[in-house]
Order: C-alpha cells, then structure tokens, then sequence
C-alpha cells in the first residue's frame, strides 16, 4: 500500500520555502507521483505557473511560482 502524501515542500533559486496543494497529485482520483508532476511543471508540460502557499498547513498566502525558478522538491509522507 503506497503511503500517504501529507505535503511537498518546494525550494526556489532565492532559497524560499513554498508548500505545493496536495490535489495536483491527484489525476482522476488515481495518485500521481510528486517528482513527475513537479518535473512536468519545470520542463514546461504543465501549466505555465504552479500555483504555491507560504504555509505547509496551506492557511497563509497563495502564490504562483514559475516552475523554472524551483531547485529542490521534498516531499513529506
């Protein structure tokens, strides 16, 4: 059984934390594996900006990020 997706933390060029919503790795209810949504955004298959939040718990401010600008992916099950 695959293990739960509890959030994926993004880090930009300019070292700033971004947390990612969880239902983008959701396609048709069937999980989708975060480096390949990610990886997708960044090489331009995905929409243009990822839509980000300053908070992990996803209750500060929303943001879009240009997906060329990410460096590092963590995400946290």
């Amino acid at each position: 059984m695959a293990r739960a997706l509890k959030s994926v933390e993004v880090t930009t060029i300019l070292n700033e934390k971004r947390y990612v919503p969880l239902e983008i790795f959701n396609t048709f209810g069937v999980p989708d594996a975060p480096d390949s949504i990610i990886g997708n955004y960044i090489k331009g298959s995905g929409a243009p900006m990822l839509k980000v939040n300053v908070m992990e718990d996803m209750t500060g401010a929303w943001e879009f990020l240009n997906p060329q600008l990410i460096v590092k992916m963590v995400p946290k099950y």
